[in-house]
């Protein structure tokens, strides 16, 4: 990663979950939300809750996908959305997969399709949890 990269960093609540904001936009429909996401290094893709999916109108890049994961394979749609990990104005374009299954408190789950195009870090220091996400190249920067 560049030594010149944009940096996100967060201390979490919690040293048993990692969750932090995200800023969802659908640029046709004009609709955007700020809420909680999941960073899940064993999710291969990210996921969008169904409730938020039809809140921001996301259109359907694949209308039957399946994902396998550690409950069995699950069945879907892939919405394209914006995806501004850390709501600090960098983005890119995801193909999220439209689940009902998210844990009640989160609408999205960062994945390593997102994970991977940057430089992912967790330290613990005092009993406090700090995450720091370096943007790769493959973000670019979007005015809020």
């Amino acid at each position: 990663m560049e030594n010149n990269a944009i940096v996100f960093t967060q201390i979490l609540e919690s040293s048993r979950r990692v969750v932090t904001p995200i800023r969802l936009i659908n640029t046709i429909s004009r609709r955007e939300v700020l809420t909680d996401a999941l960073w899940d290094t064993g999710a291969e893709v990210s996921a969008i809750s169904s409730d938020t999916a039809n809140h921001l109108q996301l259109p359907v890049s694949v209308p039957h996908n399946t994902v396998q994961g550690v409950g069995g394979k699950a069945h879907g749609r892939a919405l394209l959305a914006i995806a501004m990990p850390g709501n600090c104005g960098q983005a890119t374009i995801v193909e999220a997969f439209e689940s009902d299954q998210l844990p009640q408190d989160v609408e999205f789950v960062i994945g390593m399709d997102i994970i991977a195009q940057g430089d992912l870090s967790l330290s613990v220091s005092n009993g406090c949890m700090k995450l720091r996400f370096a943007f790769g190249p493959g973000f670019i920067h979007f005015d809020i």
